[in-house]
């Protein structure tokens, strides 16, 4: 009865391993191939791009072009209203978007889930406890606790026991969420077709309205904005239950001079095409980024944004694989559990070591994998990282056949 869980720990902690493992090799291999290919893009298009004015469209027609012109927000921008008891009280921002943030006080609830190992079996016991406090949301908060309804524990911080609290939206407060222009963006002279309002324009600015709505106060400036509230849909008055805030938000109007990389179309700036390459076919390039940049600038910062993508999902990887190669003494674990009195110490004391000797294997398959993928586009980095795990394997050949029986169990090595 005790062997059952052991073998069926063994079969699923390998069949997990294995695919966990070979997702994880195929996916950095895939992202390492991308970068490379990206950075080739780069260079290429430094190489070819032309710098030119913003008032002639014909201007290098049919090439990779960059230029920075200023934005021109008569064609781009929209005026933007929200609801509610707002609709009428002035608001009419002219930009690229508008964002409303409506929220509520409201009664949340929040779990903390305490997981304990059993004493025998490697098994575990989890056991969850409700919290209960008053926080804004822009969401209505909803209970998962089938006893909030007389837990002592809502009514000290809610000021009320019910298993929904929260009152719904009122239709007096604004829906809640971003609008973008659909207008075309365009910048001096030309139509930029590569991107989008939503995509390119940020809605941070803080946005008041003309006048206040009955039943609201304007609050002021507060650390997220201009802030209006109200009280009339309170449902305790002494916790604030059921209170309303809202903030609109809008882009930047400061920044009005883009700097812009594409294709130029007789004046609509596509995506640029790279010439195919060994391995690097189809890459397209464009770019558009506020302020007034240098060619030099405006590549370094692709670049740089790039490599910190690139080394995010490198550490991850590996992450993820070094925790693939330590699931395979999950089963050990289990068995170290089972001895009686120390068989839990055991059981950490195993998954302690496997934890450390597991990063062996992750740093041989992370460094082939990479040597795989770089062989054909760096040689030069490409080889040292394939012949590291090769070297480290082989090492472990020699070891595991003419070393290892020298030393388990004396005698004189003939068998009987």
């Amino acid at each position: 009865k005790r062997m059952f869980p052991f073998v069926q720990q063994l079969l699923l902690c390998f069949c997990r391993r294995s695919a966990l493992d070979a997702r994880v090799d195929v996916f950095v291999g895939l992202e390492r191939a991308k970068g490379g290919v990206r950075l080739q893009g780069h260079r290429q298009g430094k190489d070819v791009v032309e710098e030119i004015g913003c008032s002639s469209t014909t201007e290098g027609n049919g090439e990779l072009v960059m230029f920075t012109c200023p934005l021109d927000t008569a064609t781009t921008y929209s005026t933007f209203n929200p609801n509610g008891d707002f609709s009428d009280r002035g608001v009419n921002f002219f930009g690229a978007g508008l964002k409303t943030v409506a929220e509520m006080y409201q009664c949340v609830e929040s779990v903390t889930t305490h997981t304990s190992k059993d004493s025998v079996g490697g098994g575990t016991t989890t056991t969850k406890t409700y919290h209960y406090t008053m926080k804004w949301s822009s969401t209505h908060e909803t209970m998962n606790n089938p006893t909030a309804y007389r837990s002592t524990n809502m009514y000290y911080a809610c000021g009320i026991s019910s298993s929904d609290p929260n009152p719904s939206f009122p239709a007096g407060l604004p829906t809640g969420g971003s609008q973008y222009s659909t207008n075309q963006i365009k910048v001096g002279d030309f139509s930029v077709d590569f991107t989008t309002p939503s995509s390119l324009f940020t809605l941070d600015s803080s946005v008041t309205a003309a006048s206040v709505p009955y039943g609201w106060t304007f609050y002021g400036w507060t650390s997220t904005g201009y802030t209006y509230y109200s009280s009339q849909w309170e449902r305790d008055s002494h916790s604030g239950l059921g209170r309303v805030r809202v903030t609109f938000y809008g882009n930047d109007k400061s920044q009005s001079t883009l700097t812009i990389l594409g294709e130029n179309e007789n004046g609509a700036i596509k995506r640029w095409t790279a010439a195919d390459s060994w391995l690097c076919s189809g890459w397209t390039l464009a770019e558009a980024r506020f302020g007034d940049l240098t060619k030099d600038n405006l590549f370094e910062s692709m670049d740089s944004s790039n490599f910190a993508i690139l080394w995010i999902l490198r550490l991850v990887g590996f992450c993820v694989a070094w925790f693939a190669w330590s699931r395979l003494a999950g089963p050990l674990e289990v068995v170290a559990d089972c001895i009686p009195c120390v068989g839990p110490c055991l059981g950490d004391m195993v998954e302690a070591v496997a934890c450390c000797v597991s990063i062996f294997p992750a740093c041989a398959c992370g460094m082939l994998v990479c040597g795989i993928v770089w062989v054909v586009m760096r040689p030069m980095i490409g080889i040292p990282l394939m012949i590291i795990p090769v070297c480290m394997f082989t090492g472990y050949l020699i070891w595991k056949f003419f070393f290892s029986g020298e030393n388990s169990g004396g005698g004189d090595g003939q068998e009987v």
